[in-house]
């Protein structure tokens, strides 16, 4: 199912941009959501981790969580 919509935005996309005639036309935008569950025993920097995943540096300072 998921290839039956990629291919039907692609053709959607394509005739949009026929019809346009732009030159520089873009793909739209995809955004995909994850969900990743994290275990481990306590203190072993499980929520550093998933810190630095998502906000691209670590904590200055944690409390256990």
């Amino acid at each position: 199912m998921t290839s039956e919509m990629e291919s039907s935005l692609e053709v959607s996309f394509s005739s949009s941009c026929a019809v346009s005639g732009a030159s520089g036309c873009l793909p739209p935008a995809r955004s995909r959501i994850f969900k990743i569950i994290v275990i481990g025993d306590s203190n072993v920097g499980k929520t550093c981790l998933t810190y630095r995943f998502c906000a691209g540096r670590f904590p200055d300072r944690t409390e256990a969580t």
